[in-house]
């Protein structure tokens, strides 16, 4: 497996999860060090660099190809449209032409880059790479239905296989809560972008006015974090928000289960469409009712809406009603959080989806 981000990044974890779970022997080969911080040792980890640079690419390459000209693997499994993983994994196929490749499209990056603003040299490199790795892969792993339907060529379905991210259903669980004085909802992310919290800002100043023991948990750190905690003051709603900064992810699967609404409020934007976020995934596992937008994926992962309560992107009048809906209606949220309990364990735990991509690759 090749990933180009360090083994603290979103897609080496997602290989991560997955070769945890494989019966096949399986190595990870990632550069040592980016921008997600330094790796530390792991025996499925093969680390190539001291540091991770463009200059670099070349030794990256080398190492690489040694390794599997060593190892001589059937299948070649290399995450996102980036030359760090694109490039060894054409050039072992020159090599040994036996070999099959297959590449995992995560979130498809040209459409994250353009979300991001980054240049359109970088958009278009992307774009090519993510076009070349479709056409010269024997396998196409996809976590969003819609990469498939928007970003696919037709002619190339035939090679595609859904994987979705997922959770650790035996770490993410049902705990009892105990009842308390207040009744809490819960959002855990990165604030990076003010368009995607702000709507819980004012779905909470809304939905207090009927629940007055109200409290929102913003669960993470990021650069705007600032700017909402200052919002929230202009806005007089202090006693209704606790910032928890940053959280390990270790502590998540007792922290998620301690609130009554779990939120994912993601923003119509190209590249969310296309995600597929452990969040919801984790969400599910621990039991709690969620109320998530209709971006991209979510609404079918959820089962149509059935296993949580799916409202439409940027709407803090429809979150604020299913928040005072939710406390109203305990019996049946809780049927919701149940489903979507059941769901996670049969449909997306990582030891599943192994199971499903060891059956595809083989």
């Amino acid at each position: 497996m090749l990933s180009p981000f360090s083994s603290k990044g979103a897609t080496t974890g997602r290989l991560c999860n997955l070769a945890r779970n494989m019966m096949l022997e399986t190595k990870i080969i990632i550069p040592r060090e980016d921008k997600y911080g330094r790796s530390e040792d792991d025996e499925m980890f093969l680390f190539t660099l001291e540091r991770k640079s463009f200059l670099l690419l070349p030794l990256h390459v080398f190492r690489s190809l040694r390794y599997m000209m060593r190892k001589k693997p059937q299948a070649v499994y290399f995450a996102k449209p980036h030359l760090f993983t694109l490039l060894p994994a054409v050039l072992y196929k020159f090599l040994s032409p036996s070999c099959s490749l297959v590449f995992d499209c995560d979130e498809w990056d040209p459409a994250t880059l353009r979300d991001n603003g980054e240049p359109f040299y970088k958009v278009w490199l992307t774009d090519f790479l993510a076009s070349l790795s479709v056409m010269l892969s024997a396998g196409i792993i996809y976590s969003n239905t819609w990469i498939k339907e928007e970003k696919i060529p037709r002619k190339y379905w035939g090679k595609c296989f859904y994987l979705s991210n997922g959770a650790d259903t035996l770490e993410f669980k049902v705990r009892k809560r105990k009842k308390g004085k207040e009744f809490s909802i819960m959002f855990v992310g990165l604030l990076h972008k003010i368009k995607h919290i702000s709507p819980i800002l004012d779905a909470v100043e809304i939905a207090s006015k009927q629940i007055p023991d109200l409290k929102c948990y913003i669960v993470g750190d990021g650069p705007k974090r600032k700017e909402l905690e200052d919002v929230v003051a202009s806005k007089g709603l202090e006693k209704f928000f606790v910032f928890t900064g940053t959280v390990p992810h270790e502590n998540l699967p007792t922290l998620l289960p301690t609130a009554d609404i779990l939120i994912a409020p993601f923003s119509d934007m190209e590249g969310v469409r296309y995600q597929s976020n452990v969040k919801i995934f984790e969400y599910m596992a621990v039991g709690v009712p969620i109320i998530a937008t209709d971006v991209g994926d979510i609404k079918r992962v959820l089962g149509e809406g059935r296993a949580g309560y799916v409202v439409p992107p940027n709407n803090p009048e429809a979150i604020a009603e299913k928040i005072i809906y939710i406390r109203q209606n305990p019996k049946e949220s809780n049927l919701r959080a149940s489903l979507a309990r059941k769901m996670a364990v049969e449909m997306f735990d990582w030891r599943v989806l192994a199971k499903n991509l060891e059956a595809f690759l083989s």
